[in-house]
């Protein structure tokens, strides 16, 4: 009896031990583990470009309501040597087709996803073309200033589809419109074009009119606002040859692995606010809700004396992301001789 009692006791510890083992996984470690924060691993874009991640960064939440300032016209265009560039970015924004460069065989995808956002280097804001990704249901942002009148008119294509028109008209000095695309666009980002013109409200107008781009932006993560904004830009004058800086920042709302600031010439010519590529910098990505502030020295050796205004590109490079936005600054700088 007592080597019953004996044996039943033994079975009973060795079943409460069984009872506090617990499953795991072939092959893993039965020791605790803590989550260690690590920077996510480089990445290769589609056409072979290496990149890192940005690194992470104290986020600085900076809730605000919509930016009504709507700036400053630059001053008109002078005579004289100004003359060619002018004419030109009058002309190239509108007349400037981006179906070649959009074409297949020159992989448009993979060079969007490397450059961002295709923009002219001269353009009327006016009357411009933008290559960048579309997608069915997107959600597409324009915060603008439109003159007395005036109307925006944006087309946006992609190949072997019918193209989405939209129309905003003036409402106040500067205004911020979103809209979304049609559901009948690809359900993955696909290159796409975005025709932009400001006319004058009319029955069948084409006359373009002022209008003053402060930021537009496509994707699910580049909409809210617009995710790249409060742009800084001054001071009011600089002087290269004195050493003189221009600082410049800006605010992002989302993650973007590649960000280019550009500096434009700008005049105002024939009622439109026109622009030539004077100057970039390439940074090296931003983290959501953070402010950067960077330094210009104007001295660039495309560099041309006059008023400049900055351009902000920011974009994701990762295919099934490709979220972008281009952002412009309200102030203009004046770099002298």
């Amino acid at each position: 009896m007592r080597g019953i009692y004996i044996f039943m006791v033994l079975v009973l510890i060795s079943r409460l031990t069984a009872g506090q083992t617990t499953d795991q996984p072939s092959g893993t470690s039965q020791h605790p583990t803590t989550n260690q924060p690590t920077r996510p691993a480089p990445r290769v874009a589609p056409d072979g470009d290496g990149y890192t991640p940005p690194a992470s960064v104290k986020p600085q939440p900076r809730p605000h309501p919509v930016e009504t300032n709507p700036g400053r016209p630059p001053a008109r265009a002078g005579a004289g040597s100004e003359g060619g560039w002018i004419a030109g970015a009058a002309a190239a924004g509108s007349l400037v087709s981006l179906g070649e460069w959009l074409h297949a065989r020159n992989k448009p995808a993979a060079k969007l996803s490397r450059e961002g956002p295709k923009m002219p280097d001269q353009f009327s804001m006016s009357g411009l073309n933008i290559a960048a990704f579309v997608r069915a249901n997107w959600p597409v942002v324009f915060d603008c200033s439109l003159g007395e009148g005036g109307v925006l008119l944006v087309t946006v294509d992609t190949s072997g589809l019918p193209a989405f028109n939209y129309r905003i008209v003036r409402r106040g000095l500067r205004q911020q419109t979103i809209f979304r695309l049609p559901p009948y666009f690809p359900q993955r980002p696909t290159p796409g074009r975005f025709a932009i013109r400001a006319v004058g409200g009319g029955a069948g107008a084409s006359t373009p009119v002022y209008m003053r781009l402060f930021g537009v932006g496509a994707g699910e993560r580049a909409v809210g606002s617009v995710a790249i904004d409060q742009v800084t830009f001054g001071p009011n004058t600089i002087r290269p040859k004195n050493k003189e800086m221009a600082s410049y920042g800006f605010h992002a709302h989302t993650l973007f692995d590649r960000v280019r600031a550009e500096f434009l010439r700008v005049a105002l010519a024939q009622g439109q606010l026109v622009s030539q590529l004077d100057d970039h910098h390439d940074i090296d990505g931003v983290q959501p809700e953070t402010a950067s502030t960077f330094q210009w020295s104007g001295s660039g050796k495309k560099v041309s004396p006059g008023e400049h205004m900055l351009q902000v590109r920011a974009w994701e490079s990762a295919l099934n992301k490709a979220n972008w936005v281009i952002a412009w600054s309200v102030q203009q700088v004046m770099v002298e001789e």
